[in-house]
């Protein structure tokens, strides 16, 4: 459980960037929800979202539509729900999804809502000519979204159909997106992004009553959705799979999304910077990156002159979001090993002389200051 709520307070930092614009909630494997985190705001002065408030969602959402048939499979039962009506397959996925979970949803209570579009305004659903949505609360969805990660009223195997994806990333109701499933539906201006990850087996829901806009951050512009799917991906990331292979084609995408803080950049190249320097060293440089599965976690440029007898390990990033979680130790270690089997005898590596986290790790695997000024520590490492 402490790991769920570092897990909820890295995302509680992550919404603070953003307008607010909805609800988001962490949640355990057994559906509850994680301590102090379920984050609410208001988006307009007039348009405020409490706990039990209403958002609106397509009955058509994949998720809904996913779930509702495998159910309809499991009672022995058959309809085509795409081509159903609106008032048709409300009364399906009422009887089978939102009555066995205690939601109180009426079809026709949507139309005298509000409902906030893309472009700000506010007006009814009934203004807006819809028929197939309907207001649910932040808490409906955790239901429906507990049920559907445990699988509740279906089979073992019905359960892992409905949490299944193809080659292509493709399942009944979620996509594979970075190592995380996720299920979203959009409409009228309002979301609903339902994310899972099965190995650590935490939930997440997003709820928002407004689109996100772009922001440029570190360098790189990106929005919520994009960047929620991220956090959760890397902050269930613990070394497991790892491995250190060389810098080429296959992995150069990757290693190009690894990333620095603003903070960090004038003491540590950034991967663009250093796959630059590597590429300017020549036939001298060699270039690894560390994958955890074939998610890219840092970058190494070791730099060989046999002839010289110059072992040497140039460059050093790992991304920061997964810093403090061993990749460190577990990159550093390689590179030793890696100049060991080149045949060093002796390892240089050059630092910044602000960069105490850099020299504790170097000195932690045995290398030892032999010379330093105010701008940089050089140190060594003796086989």
């Amino acid at each position: 459980m402490e790991n769920f709520r570092a897990l909820a307070e890295q995302l509680q930092n992550l919404t603070d960037l953003w307008e607010p614009s909805g609800f988001t909630g962490v949640f355990s494997p057994d559906g509850e929800e994680i301590d102090g985190f379920c984050s609410g705001f208001a988006v307009h002065d007039d348009v405020s979202l409490g706990e039990y408030d209403r958002f609106y969602i397509s009955l058509r959402a994949p998720f809904l539509l996913g779930y509702c048939a495998l159910l309809l499979k499991e009672n022995g039962e058959e309809a085509d729900l795409a081509q159903l009506g609106a008032k048709e397959l409300f009364l399906i996925e009422k009887k089978y999804i939102f009555d066995p979970l205690g939601i109180d949803i009426d079809f026709d209570r949507i139309a005298d809502a509000d409902c906030v579009l893309t472009d700000g305004t506010v007006i009814s659903a009934k203004e807006a000519k819809t028929d197939d949505v309907i207001a649910v609360s932040y808490w409906d969805m955790q239901a429906i979204l507990t049920a559907i990660v445990q699988g509740k009223g279906l089979s073992f195997k019905s359960t892992k159909a409905l949490l299944s994806v193809d080659k292509d990333g493709k399942g009944i109701c979620f996509e594979a997106l970075g190592g995380v499933l996720v299920s979203s539906c959009q409409h009228m201006g309002y979301a609903c992004n339902l994310y899972f990850d099965k190995a650590s087996g935490i939930s997440f829901l997003r709820m928002e009553n407004e689109p996100q806009a772009f922001v440029l951050e570190n360098g790189a512009w990106t929005y919520f959705n994009k960047q929620l799917r991220e956090t959760v991906l890397y902050a269930g990331l613990f070394p497991k799979d790892v491995h250190f292979v060389r810098y080429g084609a296959e992995n150069m995408d990757a290693a190009m999304d690894i990333q620095l803080l603003d903070e960090q950049r004038h003491f540590i190249l950034d991967a663009p910077r250093c796959l630059a320097r590597a590429y300017g060293l020549g036939k001298k440089a060699k270039t690894y990156v560390l994958r955890e599965g074939k998610i890219a976690v840092g970058l190494c440029v070791l730099l060989i002159d046999k002839a010289e007898g110059l072992y040497e390990i140039d460059a050093f990033l790992i991304d920061h979001r997964l810093q403090g979680k061993g990749y460190g130790d577990l990159m550093l270690s390689c590179a030793v090993d890696k100049l060991c089997s080149y045949g060093a005898k002796r390892i240089i590596v050059g630092l910044s002389a602000d960069n105490e986290a850099a020299k504790c790790l170097y000195a932690k695997h045995g290398f030892q200051v032999f010379e330093e000024d105010a701008e940089e520590i050089l140190m060594e490492y003796v086989i």
